[in-house]
Formats: C-alpha cells, structure tokens, sequence
C-alpha cells in the first residue's frame, strides 16, 4: 500500500489540469532567473487588463487559455484598444532572436522540488496571415504558418536526475529558479523571426501541449515585422524603448570564448622575451589497427635564461578497430548544449567494445549524462573531454546511447567539433 501510494504521489502531478500564458512578447534577458517588467518591451494582446506589467507575476490565472471548444485567442482582437502606451505591441526585424517569458504554474519536471515525470509535449509559435484582419478560426487551421518549434523539455524516467536540475533547457521548463517559487517563477523561451517572412503585421500564436494527446494552451499578440534592425530601433526609439536586443543570464552565454590562461615566463607573465620554441612532431595514424605512434623533441628558449629539452617516444596501441558514428542534436537543441542519441551498428562488434565521445574542451566544464550505458572514462580522460560508455546487461537490448549535454561558461559545444567512434578489440 504504500509502494502504491509513492507511485501515485510520482505520477498524479503530470495528470493534472495544466495552465500557462505568455506574460512578455519581446524580453531583454535571455536564460533570466526572475521577471523584471523593466526589462519587457512589449505585451500579449489585451495585456494591460489582463496581465498588467507591475502585477504580481503568475497571478493572472484568467489569462490562461485552452481553446476547447472556442476562439483561438483569450480576447478579441481589436488593436486600437488592446495595446497601450505602457503595454505597447512588438516591432521585430527579420532574423531577430526573440525572448519570450511565462510563468511556470508547478509544470516544470526538476527533482531538486518535483520529480522528472512532469511532461512538457510540444511548444510552437504560429503566425497568421500577413496584415490579417481578424483571427483564424481554428488553432490547427491552413491560416497559421509554423515559423518555430522550440523543442521539449527533457523527462521521464530515462533522463539522469542531474539534467532535470541542469538550465538552461528547451521548451516550456526553461526556469532556473523554479524550486525557489514553483508557482511564479519565471520561465524563458527563445525563437527567430525568419528572415524570409514578408514585412507587415501579423497574429503570433503561442502553443503548448502539456499532456500528450490534449489541445494546447495558448497566447495570441500582434507584432509589426520589419526588414532590417535599424527600422525596427527607429522605431522603438520613438517610443522611448531601449534598441538592445537581448544579453545572456549570467554564464549561459554559448558565445563566451574558452579562458585561456597566460603561461608565465621567466621574464613575467607579459612574455616578452626573445626566444625559440621548436616543435618537430611526427604522427603515424592506423585506422585499421587503432595505433597511434607520436615522437616528438621540443625546445623552449625563454629569453636566454633557460632550456627545457623534452625528447620522448611514446606508443598508445589499442590494438583494435575504429568504427565512426554520427554524433547530432537529433532530440533536442539548446543554446549551449542539447540531447540526442547515438544509434549504433547491428551487429554489435564481436568482444570488447565501447564508444569514445571526443568534445572540443574540457569535461569538467560541462554536464554530460547518458541513458543505455554506463561511463567508464578516467578523470584524466574526462579532464581531456574524452567519454568512454560501455553497454552491459540489459542495456545490451538498446540499438541506441542516448545522452544530453550541457556546457558552463568557458565551453560550448558545437555538435559539428564533436567526434564519436566504437573503440572494439
């Protein structure tokens, strides 16, 4: 009885009713841990009596909208009186990044507060027809043009505890503090404007679909598109509103270069004296055998002071075969990160095998978890960014590994830098 009544505790807050609403349709901080109405510069329709921008965040739960049966939208659309001069409409340029925000209302799977079976089925933004008059009427109607699909948050009981906990994430979960207020917290999202879409105004329509199977929830507004960035900041110029389009939450920026550290040298950390460094390397590489052969001799002149004569030979032979495979976001995608599966061959090699994962930089500046077999890398390997997985037991069933990488500051990973293989013996 009480394994029962565990079981139901897990599984009776993904069933339900769910309810959101998009609060802000162009915000300045991307990945952001709390709503700052400063920060919001322009409003879902019918904003300023419905979710004033200075009410208390999450609480206008009449906002919520599930179109089932009924109009598409919350409100009516009439754009003279739906928008107001402290909650105007957007203006977007082809090719921006827009940052929307929400809040999560206790829909975000994170076992550090909830547990990692809450769902998150599918969220997309629509738009309708260009310099429309009124709203399409159906949700699912040939009026409305798909122009994002912003992914889905990773859960269920496949996905390790640590990535529940681990932000920023796709889709509708994207609220780092969300176990500080699992009511009101603030949820982010994020999707361009393509770059092809005709200049004029359009409907936005925000979709989301918490359990599979059921209509989504969704959010309408009007936003003016432009062709470049400089009408759109003339624009939001005259209206006293800041021309930034977004900045990073603190250490989520993909974009931060890796820190290099300066080598300091016996003239000072400047390294500015005279000297020679020669690197003579030769590398004989066997693809067929998997040996590696490296010799090398390296002298390093600084200034005269010193010399440092390194000559080695060294042999790494694993005495095996090398079987590439494809490593993609083919799940998931993120800024930064993202979760994918990496399918592998059948038949399985014959003896001892496991699959090397190769990242651009180091393993402890990122999280990097896996599903259908274990890590059996050294910290001296991981340091290097190398991964090792092997599949025993039942995970010798799975044709798959699956894995989810986040990265910190100083390391993003591209999945085109990425290389992974099968190592057999």
């Amino acid at each position: 009885m009480k394994g029962l009544a565990a079981l139901l505790l897990t599984v009776l807050p993904a069933l339900v009713a769910a309810h959101s609403w998009i609060t802000c349709t162009d915000y300045l901080e991307m990945n952001g841990d709390y709503w700052d109405h400063t920060l919001c510069r322009a409003f879902p329709r019918s904003a300023s009596r419905m979710v004033p921008r200075t009410g208390q965040f999450g609480s206008q739960d009449t906002y919520s909208y599930f179109p089932d049966p009924g109009a598409v939208c919350r409100t009516s659309r009439n754009d003279a009186t739906e928008y107001t001069a402290d909650h105007p409409m957007a203006t977007y340029y082809q090719g921006q990044t827009v940052i929307l925000t929400h809040p999560t209302k206790n829909h975000v799977a994170d076992v550090q507060c909830t547990n990692k079976y809450i769902p998150d089925n599918g969220n997309w933004i629509d738009v309708g027809p260009v310099n429309g008059a009124s709203d399409p009427a159906m949700f699912d109607g040939p009026e409305w043009t798909q122009i994002a699909d912003m992914g889905k948050a990773p859960v269920g009981y496949e996905i390790p505890d640590a990535v529940t906990s681990t932000y920023p994430k796709p889709g509708f979960q994207n609220a780092p503090k969300f176990c500080e207020n699992m009511d009101k917290a603030m949820g982010t999202y994020n999707f361009t404007i393509p770059s092809n879409l005709t200049p004029g105004r359009y409907t936005f329509l925000w979709k989301w679909i918490f359990n599979a199977g059921n209509l989504p929830y969704t959010s309408c507004w009007e936003a003016d598109v432009v062709a470049t960035k400089a009408e759109r900041n003339a624009i939001y110029t005259s209206m006293g509103l800041s021309t930034i389009d977004f900045w990073y939450a603190g250490g989520t920026d993909p974009g931060v270069p890796p820190v290099i550290p300066v080598v300091d040298g016996l003239q000072g950390s400047d390294n500015t004296g005279t000297g020679t460094t020669d690197n003579t390397v030769t590398t004989t590489v066997s693809t067929t055998t998997g040996t590696t052969v490296s010799t090398g001799t390296t002298t390093t002149d600084n200034s005269g002071t010193g010399t440092i004569d390194n000559t080695g030979t060294g042999t790494d032979t694993t005495g095996g075969t090398i079987t590439p495979l494809s490593f993609a976001f083919n799940v998931n995608a993120w800024p930064g990160g993202g979760q994918g599966s990496l399918l592998l061959p059948s038949p399985r090699p014959s003896g001892d095998w496991y699959v090397e994962i190769k990242f651009p930089c180091a393993g402890t500046n990122m999280v990097f978890d896996t599903w259908h077999g274990d890590q059996v890398q050294t910290p001296a390997e991981e340091a290097q960014g190398i991964f090792k997985i092997k599949q025993t037991g039942w995970q010798l069933d799975k044709n798959d590994i699956g894995f989810v990488v986040n990265t910190m500051a100083g390391c993003y990973v591209d999945e085109n830098q990425v290389t992974a293989q099968i190592v057999s013996n």
